[in-house]
């Protein structure tokens, strides 16, 4: 039996990550920026189609990764790039 080669992954440096979380975030807050749940499932995890994705479906999925559970915090910056690095 062969054995496959597998190939590792590393993780990506934030300060190059950065841009790509402030191309999605919308809301600022004393200078710390967030994702709203829909920033996060609908452009960010491009999700598309003729219509919006169902509210509820939004809701749903973005609180497996929201921390905070206002709708405007979603998850920090660096912490939301650790999750997907």
């Amino acid at each position: 039996m062969v054995a496959a080669k597998v190939a590792l992954t590393e993780r990506a440096d934030p300060t190059e990550l950065m841009p790509i979380f402030l191309k999605y975030a919308s809301t600022e807050k004393n200078g710390e920026f967030f994702m709203s749940p829909n920033d996060f499932i609908t452009p960010y995890l491009n999700i598309s189609g003729e219509s919006r994705p169902n509210p509820t479906t939004v809701e749903l999925l973005s609180g497996v990764v929201g921390q905070t559970k206002d709708g405007r915090n979603f998850v920090p910056a660096l912490t939301m790039l650790s999750l997907i690095t």
